[in-house]
């Protein structure tokens, strides 16, 4: 019981005692070269890469934006009968030799910050809803007239339509028997009508698109337009954008925009893609505004080197009827727009912040000289012995003797004489 007592009396006098900062001048050349060089750091570091390069006097806002795209040109095929593949017979072919314009290989013709480009297509003319026969092809639609697998109502999740119960000749194999199907016939053959994976719509690559870009900074009341003010009709119609030449022309080749992004267009029109054209606006609104102007960049978004489901495509149709259409599977460039930035602007209270943390900072030197001298050094005793002191209270009105300092435990204490 004496020792727990004498425990909390110990703990209760450590617990009001105060401890007050003591300056003690070492006259150590090493350690005051270090205090120095850490000291410049810190200031350095403050205010060259704290306000200067990371701009800590300003306050920013990030950028608010809407994107719409307009694409234009005309693509012309005229594929001979020898680099069709043997199943596109003539009257197939009228449906890939022709003239595509925008509404053609433009699908859908709007989309929220992006733009797709049909590249490759397979059409499936003349669709009508009955009876034939599934897909060759669908090796889970294989029967035997002898033993029958077909079930009435049965679907495929990678086939065409429900079964009918039936096992027929298929009419695009001979000797193979498949399911007979409840669809759209006949079925759509998922195959791509060029030799060579040559892709029908290459031509596409000499279009342009124009790319409006509005922004807007609310916190400072900003607007702003990829389309400077500037520019004029005349201007806008024979302009081309070009990183080094016309870096601020909204109206893009397709062709220039895959390149950029260092792909080959004939090469990705084969499978599809997809291109993120990049918009970066990076303004500082203590200049004006004439400076604040959009930097383009562009990449791949989808991973290159894809052996599985590589690309892009998707199906669509049109109807000329309610049991009557023509199916396309489209492979094409997906063009995604990224808009980001932000901006800056002069404001005290960050330059102010970032000041009271570079001199926060500077406590670290007391830290770092402290530890290096009191234990690294040779002299490291002594430096404690001169470091610590230890003085016993002194009550109100009581007069102070002059004090004599003797050593106790590592530490000095005072007493009066």
């Amino acid at each position: 019981m004496n020792s727990f007592t004498a425990f909390l009396r110990a703990a209760l006098i450590d617990f009001l005692e105060y401890q007050t900062p003591k300056i003690v001048h070492i006259k150590d050349k090493r350690i005051g070269v270090l205090n120095r060089f850490i000291q410049l750091s810190i200031v350095l570091y403050v205010i060259c890469y704290a306000i200067v390069w990371k701009k800590g006097y300003q306050e920013f806002d990030y950028v608010e934006s809407s994107v719409t795209s307009k694409v234009k040109g005309v693509a012309f095929t005229n594929f001979s009968e020898d680099q069709f593949k043997h199943f596109i017979n003539e009257s197939m072919r009228e449906y890939y030799n022709r003239v595509w314009d925008v509404s053609d290989y433009i699908v859908p013709p709007e989309e929220n910050n992006a733009f797709f480009v049909t590249t490759n297509l397979i059409i499936t003319p003349n669709q009508k809803l009955g009876i034939c026969p599934e897909d060759p092809s669908l090796k889970t639609a294989h029967c035997d007239p002898l033993n029958n697998t077909c079930v009435d109502g049965k679907t495929d999740l990678f086939g065409n339509g429900a079964q009918t119960g039936e096992c027929v000749l298929s009419d695009r194999e001979e000797s193979v028997h498949v399911c007979q199907i409840r669809a759209w016939c006949p079925v759509e053959r998922d195959e791509l009508p060029l030799k060579n994976k040559t892709a029908l719509l290459a031509g596409t690559k000499n279009s342009t698109v124009l790319i409006k870009n509005s922004i807007k900074f609310s916190k400072f009341g900003v607007s702003l337009r990829n389309i400077l003010k500037t520019t004029n009709e005349t201007y806008l119609k024979k302009c081309r954008y070009n990183a080094f030449t016309d870096p601020q022309c909204p109206v893009f080749v397709l062709n220039d925009i895959v390149k950029a992004a260092g792909q080959d267009y004939d090469e990705i029109s084969k499978s599809g893609a997809v291109i993120g054209i990049e918009i970066t606006w990076n303004c500082n609104l203590d200049f004006t505004v004439d400076y604040c102007v959009p930097v383009y960049s562009f990449r791949r978004l989808d991973e290159e080197h894809s052996m599985i489901a590589p690309g892009w495509n998707y199906r669509y149709s049109h109807y000329y009827s309610d049991r009557e259409r023509t199916l396309f599977k489209a492979t094409g460039i997906k063009f995604s727009i990224i808009v980001n930035g932000q901006a800056g602007k002069l404001n005290f209270v960050p330059l102010f912040v970032n000041i009271g943390s570079g001199l926060g900072l500077l406590a670290i030197t007391t830290i770092i000289c402290d530890f290096i001298a009191l234990y690294l050094t040779s002299a490291k005793k002594y430096y404690k012995e001169k470091k610590y002191l230890y003085v016993e209270s002194v009550c109100n009105g009581e007069d102070v003797e002059p004090i004599t300092v003797r050593k106790r435990s590592n530490v000095y204490e005072t007493q009066a004489n």
